[in-house]
């Protein structure tokens, strides 16, 4: 008889331990889940907040596209020098220096 009971016991144990591994593997696994959705989501954070800043910065790049644009066209140049006392070169008075 006592080594039946052994056996009982044995068996016991053996099962206890089995519903032990069983029960940290789901806890693992729904940590595990957890942790890789939490990653998914800051990521998703991340590429909407460098979405939205790509966004602006090609709204800046477009003002300033148009900026140059308007103050590198040759009539507004000509005008802003002639705001300022300058003015064209004569041709008789043009010096080539060698």
């Amino acid at each position: 008889m006592k080594g039946v009971a052994s056996v009982s016991k044995e068996n016991s144990f053996a099962y206890g331990m089995g519903w032990m591994f069983k029960i940290l593997l789901v806890a693992t696994l729904i940590f595990f889940i957890v942790v890789v959705k939490y990653k998914y989501i800051n990521i998703g954070y991340e590429i909407s907040r460098l979405s939205s800043e790509v966004d602006s910065k090609e709204l800046e790049y477009q003002k300033l596209l148009e900026e140059k644009m308007s103050v590198t066209e040759s009539h507004r140049l000509y005008k802003t020098a002639e705001s300022m006392g300058l003015k064209l070169p004569d041709h008789n008075r043009v010096f080539y220096v060698e």
